[in-house]
C-alpha cells in the first residue's frame, strides 16, 4: 500500500526542473493496473526517451510499494541504447585518430621532403658561394694581370718613343 495521504501526488509541474541522469534506473518494477490517482488519458512522457509512460509499482528497495510512472521503455533496451551510443561515439572517435594519424603521416612525409628540398637548396647555396669565391679570385687575378699589361704596355710605349727619338737623331745625322 501507499506511503503517502490519497490527498498527495506528483504532479507534473514539480518534475519540471528536476534533471534525470542518463543512468538513472527504475526500481525492481511491475505493472500496476489498479494505479488511480491520474487521469487514464494523461500523456505522460519520460523525460529521457520522450516516450509514453507506464504505470509501476515498485516491489524491491525503500520504494516498495509506492505507485509513479515510469519509461516503458524495458531497462535492456536502454542498455542497449547506451551501448549502441558509446559504440558510436568510440567509432566516432577511433575515425577521428584514424583520420588524425592519416593527417600526421602526411605531414610527416612532407616534413621529410621538405627537409630534403633544405638540404638540397643548402648545398646549392654552398656550391654556388664557393664558385663565387673562385670567381671573386679568377677577378682579382685579371686585375692585377691588366695592371701588370698596363705597366708592360707603358713601358713598351716609352721604349717605342725613346726608339723613335733615337730614329729621328739618326735621320738627322744622315741627313746632314
Amino acid at each position: 500500500m501507499p506511503s503517502w495521504n490519497d490527498g498527495e501526488e506528483s504532479s507534473e509541474e514539480e518534475l519540471v526542473g528536476m534533471e534525470l541522469e542518463q543512468n538513472w534506473v527504475n526500481p525492481g518494477t511491475t505493472i500496476d493496473a489498479s494505479f488511480c490517482g491520474r487521469a487514464a488519458d494523461a500523456s505522460i512522457t519520460c523525460r529521457l526517451h520522450l516516450a509514453p509512460c507506464m504505470k509501476y509499482v515498485a516491489f524491491e528497495g525503500k520504494d516498495t510499494g509506492r505507485r509513479f510512472y515510469g519509461c516503458a521503455i524495458p531497462q535492456k533496451q536502454m542498455d542497449v541504447d547506451k551501448d549502441m551510443e558509446k559504440l558510436a561515439i568510440s567509432k566516432e572517435k577511433d575515425n577521428d585518430g584514424i583520420g588524425k594519424m592519416k593527417e600526421m603521416e602526411k605531414l610527416a612525409q612532407e616534413l621529410k621532403e621538405m627537409k630534403c628540398i633544405y638540404r638540397s637548396q643548402g648545398e646549392i647555396i654552398r656550391n654556388t658561394r664557393k664558385e663565387r669565391d673562385g670567381f671573386k679570385k679568377e677577378r682579382d687575378w685579371l686585375i692585377e694581370e691588366k695592371k701588370r699589361l698596363e705597366f708592360l704596355v707603358g713601358d713598351l710605349m716609352k721604349a717605342g718613343h725613346g726608339n723613335k727619338d733615337k730614329l729621328e737623331k739618326i735621320k738627322s745625322i744622315l741627313a746632314e
